[in-house]
């Protein structure tokens, strides 16, 4: 029964050698490791399965090929490398060469929006540095791989809201080829770098950068008070493959 034995490191690799032995057309194999990750929250405060059981389903499903179901239970882990090399193959075996940036880049978005930035930078340098058509870099050749790099960069260094509405301007073209891109970025915002909440734009980019403007326009005020002793203050052209593009991150 549930809560008889606790979760452990033993205990997360059995269960997942007995989620590959279980057929796949058995009607118990999903419910068995719905049950096994409810379980391994016990301990761990998640309410979406322990990390460690995460990564070990996340190599049982890369074993299998099936990566899609790997790079979903990669981002509730905190294996960033592993889900970058994963995503190397991923893309070289079953992505076109024009999606080299897309695979990576939307897998850093997910990761950030669930605040695991030191994770999504370990999953970006794995995949730029061991993907084989990537050559060089930082800086890179491909605008989208370069914008992710500057935006953990600004994460890394804890940048202004400023900088961050600079880097998605300028980028601009690229981002809004994926209406996604603006979600995650949105939420990002809001998470990094204190952008507030849009508040029903009219398209996602006009409501994302209005956002920007008025947390740039917080910062200008604060300082130009603080400046004045009466009045202080305080301080998609390009698509994205379905089997990437559907996944849920709750």
């Amino acid at each position: 029964k549930e809560g008889e034995i606790k979760p452990g490191e033993a205990q997360f690799k059995n269960i997942s050698r007995l989620y590959e032995l279980i057929p796949c057309d058995n009607v118990d194999k999903e419910p068995f490791l719905a049950t096994s990750l409810r379980w391994s929250s016990l301990d761990s405060g998640s309410t979406i399965g322990h990390p460690r059981l995460h990564q070990y389903i996340a190599y049982s499903f890369w074993q299998l090929r099936k990566y899609p179901e790997s790079r979903r239970h990669f981002l509730h882990s905190w294996d960033g490398e592993g889900c970058g090399a994963m995503l190397v193959e991923f893309q070289t075996t079953k992505g076109f060469h024009s999606e080299l940036d897309l695979f990576i880049a939307q897998t850093v978005l997910q990761y950030l929006c669930l605040k695991k930035h030191l994770v999504a930078s370990l999953a970006f340098h794995r995949y730029t540095n061991a993907h084989p058509k990537i050559s060089t870099g930082p800086p890179y050749t491909n605008p989208l791989l370069n914008f992710i790099w500057l935006l953990l960069l600004a994460i890394q260094t804890t940048s202004s809201v400023s900088v961050y509405t600079v880097l998605c301007e300028r980028y601009k073209q690229f981002i809004e080829q994926d209406p996604q891109y603006l979600e995650y970025l949105d939420r990002i915002g809001q998470l990094f770098f204190g952008v507030p909440a849009p508040e029903r734009p009219r398209n996602m980019f006009s409501g994302l950068f209005s956002s920007l403007m008025s947390a740039m326009n917080e910062d200008s005020s604060d300082d130009e008070g603080s400046a004045v002793p009466a009045a202080p203050g305080p301080s998609s052209g390009r698509r994205v493959e379905k089997k990437l593009a559907a996944e849920d991150l709750d």
